[in-house]
């Protein structure tokens, strides 16, 4: 898809962009879903559940919606998005061409799709840092098949990746879980790995690498 620095936002302190302007959508299919759906595919019947951290305009999640919808199974998602500045993603224009946006405009706390297709998803959407959103949902002990961390880089904005945020997610997943992020940080890796996660770099010729990460 063509450029579209519009769809992403800068953050209101340090300016770095939430997106790959050049391409969010290659982003967003290629560094975040598609390597969680290859690796641990939905089965018709089941109810899958995702996190995202970083929920930004949905980019992600729509992504997700669009590519569970080809699949043609009867599916049920329920997904929590987590985003701390929604202020400043608003107003917004037309939404893109790619993907399914339920939430497009004004983001809602709630919003809900029904696809021909047998896909049934419902999601929240919460202006929390992860540190907070991380706390609540280990709290009321809730786990998730699917991890989208999407947060802005380590090297400018190093409290959001700090303290134990990789033993929270590990808290946070089921067996068999996966978690994908454009992430590849030494550190990051080792405190995935530590944590109890099964690391992969995937190598990415003509596009940037990014991280797999599943819970045995």
């Amino acid at each position: 898809m063509a450029s579209d620095p519009q769809f992403s936002y800068q953050h209101p302190e340090t300016g770095e962009w939430a997106h790959d302007v050049r391409n969010p959508q290659r982003e967003a299919r290629e560094i975040f879903v598609e390597p969680l759906l290859k690796s641990r595919p939905p089965v018709a019947g089941e109810t899958l559940r995702i996190l995202e951290f970083g929920f930004g305009r949905g980019a992600n999640t729509a992504t997700t919606l669009e590519l569970l919808r080809d699949l043609d199974l009867p599916i049920k998602l329920k997904c929590w998005g987590f985003e701390p500045f929604p202020e400043i993603l608003e107003p917004w224009d037309v939404p893109p061409e790619w993907g399914i946006w339920p939430w497009w405009g004004k983001l809602p706390p709630t919003w809900q799709h029904i696809s021909s297709s047998g896909l049934q998803a419902e999601g929240l959407i919460q202006a929390k840092t992860i540190q907070v959103a991380v706390t609540e949902l280990i709290q009321a002990n809730i786990k998730f098949d699917w991890i989208f961390c999407d947060l802005f880089s380590p090297a400018r904005h190093a409290v959001d990746w700090g303290g134990d945020l990789a033993i929270s997610l590990a808290m946070l997943s089921e067996k068999g879980s996966v978690l994908s992020t454009y992430c590849v940080a030494r550190k990051w890796r080792e405190e995935l790995t530590a944590a109890g996660f099964k690391v992969e770099r995937r190598r990415q010729k003509g596009g940037r690498d990014s991280l797999l990460a599943s819970m045995p």
